[in-house]
């Protein structure tokens, strides 16, 4: 079992910005967050509040202007094995075969490349491993890039939208996937997304954002996530609409 200190994320009253001079905005401003180890959480909030920086500065590409973002009491000061991020558009490089893609993260490390293998199999892409990412559907993609995620075993995972351009049949599938990664691997979950549903199935917090500089609006507490036949309960759409009152 994971320790729950290792994955702990925290932002200390952290201020984010981008551009300089007199193009410089500032996305957020004094944020605290404490995300505890294990936990699932969920940001949302309107386009340009920071959502995408935050993530940034936790995983160590994006220095905070004032603050501390920390992971496992670490400030994050540059990319770390156990901190992954997944991105919208999966980050697979084409001329790479589904296995490099996966194994990628292992070769920079200096790890073992059969480290991805299970993973591969976990999301049933061990018969696609010779192909490459234009031979892919959206979906297949999308696992290609949790795999190599999840290759370092890392005891955090931040994603940024990383369903936004897949079709709703297969964006409940990868939803399913990630809901059964967490619970197995128990590790440290931050979701950047725009939809309410993906949040409240996800999060077992869901973090409202203002508009930028942003702060911290609301927190809803979602402790019913991962249950069984949760997204098809009347709690669960309750809770979506609690949501959007939140966002109105």
């Amino acid at each position: 079992m994971r320790s729950n200190d290792a994955g702990r994320v925290c932002l200390e009253r952290v201020s984010l910005a981008y551009g300089k001079g007199r193009a410089k905005t500032t996305v957020c401003e004094a944020l605290d967050l404490d995300v505890a180890g294990g936990e699932s959480v969920a940001l949302i909030g309107p386009s340009g509040c920071g959502k995408t920086s935050i993530l940034h500065a936790l995983c160590g590409l994006l220095k905070p202007q004032q603050g501390v973002a920390s992971v496992g009491g670490v400030p994050a000061h540059k990319p770390r094995r156990d901190v992954a991020l997944i991105l919208q558009d999966a980050g697979l490089l084409p001329w790479k075969t589904v296995w490099q893609n996966a194994s990628l993260g292992l070769q920079l490390a200096g790890l073992p490349l059969e480290r991805a293998k299970p993973h591969l199999e976990e999301l049933h892409l061990a018969p696609l491993v010779q192909r490459y990412p234009f031979e892919l559907s959206g979906g297949q993609r999308q696992r290609v890039g949790i795999a190599r995620a999840l290759a370092t075993d890392p005891s955090v995972l931040l994603m940024d939208e990383p369903l936004a351009n897949l079709d709703a049949f297969t964006k409940e599938h990868i939803q399913d996937v990630f809901l059964a990664l967490w619970q197995r691997r128990q590790h440290t979950q931050v979701l950047v997304t725009h939809d309410l549903e993906e949040a409240v199935f996800l999060g077992q917090r869901i973090v409202v954002l203002s508009a930028p500089p942003a702060g911290i609006v609301a927190v809803l507490d979602n402790p019913q996530v991962g249950g069984p036949h949760w997204r098809n309960s009347d709690a669960f759409y309750a809770q979506v609409q609690a949501l959007r009152k939140v966002l109105v």
